[in-house]
């Protein structure tokens, strides 16, 4: 195969029912140029592994696989940057992690003749769907359907302190824009940092088509029902924010409304679980700001208002 026009990195960790779906949404692509699939296993405990090896049988020429034999997420080490990075060899790079897959066959064919004829872009990304595995719900066309939730534009300022959500798996960028990024600033939300970093640095687009399904599970990287793990990352998504806002200069002012939007995000779980000093604070930043903080405090202290409030902020919050 001659030089692949995209890398598609693909990290996989126990995904074995979704992974076989991901990779025909690779192989499927009718595109005029070579691609390659680049796929990082960290180190999974089923039968991830093996169903990749299958595929890698079948197309030595396009699947390249790592096999890890410990976990590296665990470690805390970036893959994208230690492992995926390093050998890609595409100008462009598309995300997909194993358990969302593609569903339009045109998706890179589209994507790279776009970012060729209009080369100030360096990025761009398309509408997407929503697949909530548990009640096997799918919502559609969300930047369409849900524009005041997934608007279709962002500013770099707005972007970083509401923590917008721009779908991972229908992103295709130039690979020269992660020559420019400080890996130092990557968290346990690497995807927020990405693009931020590029709404810094190029100019994005956003392309009408679907593309692609992002599918939510009960335990993931992002949605877990263990509170301390959620906690913890809320903490460090939060501290992530200050952190960009000071690297690309930002306004200093975006920290107090990044600091509202945590306790205002955050206050159910605060209460649910008993955590008096982030409550204390929460009151201080929030509670007189408006009726409506004022309900959502109240809503909290109840168990039925705390249900509410979860499982609306669980169908709002995909990052």
């Amino acid at each position: 195969m001659t030089d692949p026009m995209v890398s598609i990195c693909c990290i996989t960790y126990n995904q074995e029912p979704y992974i076989r779906q991901c990779i025909e949404g690779f192989l499927m692509q009718k595109t005029t140029f070579p691609f390659e699939i680049l796929i990082h296993d960290d180190a999974s405990t089923d039968n991830t592994a093996h169903i990749i090896r299958e595929y890698e049988h079948k197309y030595p020429d396009i699947i390249k696989p790592i096999y890890q034999t410990e976990n590296q997420y665990s470690k805390r080490i970036d893959i994208i940057q230690t492992f995926q990075f390093p050998r890609s060899k595409g100008k462009y790079i598309a995300f997909c992690e194993g358990d969302d897959y593609w569903t339009n066959p045109y998706k890179l064919q589209k994507q790279v003749i776009f970012l060729e004829s209009h080369q100030e872009y360096g990025m761009c990304y398309t509408d997407f769907n929503v697949l909530f595995q548990d009640s096997g719900e799918i919502r559609y066309a969300l930047m369409k359907n849900k524009p005041n939730i997934y608007p279709s534009h962002y500013e770099l300022e707005e972007f970083v302190y509401k923590r917008g959500y721009v779908a991972p798996p229908t992103w295709v960028f130039k690979r020269d824009l992660l020559e420019q990024l400080d890996f130092n600033l990557i968290s346990v939300d690497g995807s927020f940092v990405f693009f931020t970093h590029f709404l810094a640095i190029s100019r994005v687009k956003a392309l009408p088509d679907v593309t692609a399904t992002y599918r939510t599970l009960r335990e993931s990287a992002s949605h877990s029902s263990d509170y301390n793990k959620i906690y913890n990352r809320e903490k460090e998504i939060l501290a992530t924010q200050y952190k960009l806002i000071d690297h690309y200069h930002l306004n200093k002012d975006l920290k107090q409304k990044c600091l509202f939007n945590y306790y205002k995000n955050n206050l159910a779980q605060f209460v649910g679980h008993n955590k008096s000093n982030d409550i204390s604070d929460a009151k201080q930043v929030i509670i007189d700001q408006s009726l409506k903080d004022k309900i959502l405090f109240l809503l909290a202290k109840s168990s039925i208002g705390r249900r509410f409030v979860l499982k609306a902020k669980r169908i709002r919050n995909l990052n």
